[in-house]
């Protein structure tokens, strides 16, 4: 069943030009004429979108969480930009306006902010992952192992499109907003 978000954050990705045709080689190895790029989601509209994108998913799926969690690198703008919406916007004017972030690095730090996290303590919360794509879904799996460690009372996932045929991960639902053939299908309206 396709969320009702969906229209909407297909019209985002063709706005943006976010799905680049090409010839690319995908994570999972398979040769693909399209690549996702949501670093293209370069200003503040375009993040006010995706934050409205995600919000409106992780709602619909009814997704318990006290903490959107980014992965490195993509994940970091769509967590931000999804506690930025809700401060902004009060969450849909329902009071849920305070959203806090913690997203991770590639790489650990030693100094000043230590560790492979940035932002809130995840420790014993509810926590909704978010991603940009799904192919093999290798990113999701390194977040998941990292969360764990801190002995989090839930986990969700949420990504924005899913490209491969996984739908979960260590035994986790991936939700997603769209699948890649319904952005295939609902871009021809925007195009």
């Amino acid at each position: 069943m396709m969320l009702g978000i969906a229209p909407y954050f297909v019209k985002q990705i063709v706005e943006y030009q976010v799905m680049t045709p090409g010839w690319f080689e995908l994570s999972n190895g398979e040769i693909s004429d399209f690549y996702y790029e949501f670093g293209r989601f370069s200003d503040g509209k375009a993040l006010d979108a995706v934050g409205f994108s995600f919000l409106s998913a992780a709602k619909e799926y009814q997704l318990p969480y006290d903490i959107v969690y980014g992965t490195a690198y993509k994940g970091i703008l769509i967590a931000m930009a999804m506690s930025t919406f809700a401060w902004n916007r009060d969450f849909f004017a329902r009071g849920r306006s305070h959203i806090p972030w913690c997203v991770e690095r590639k790489e650990v730090k030693s100094r000043n902010e230590s560790g492979v996290l940035i932002g809130a303590n995840i420790t014993g919360k509810k926590i909704l992952l978010v991603d940009d794509v799904g192919i093999s879904f290798e990113s999701l799996r390194k977040s998941v192992k990292i969360i764990q460690d801190y002995d989090v009372k839930s986990l969700s996932i949420l990504i924005g499109v899913n490209r491969g045929p996984h739908t979960q991960v260590e035994g986790i639902p991936v939700h997603q907003i769209v699948t890649h053939a319904e952005v295939l299908e609902l871009r021809r309206r925007f195009e």
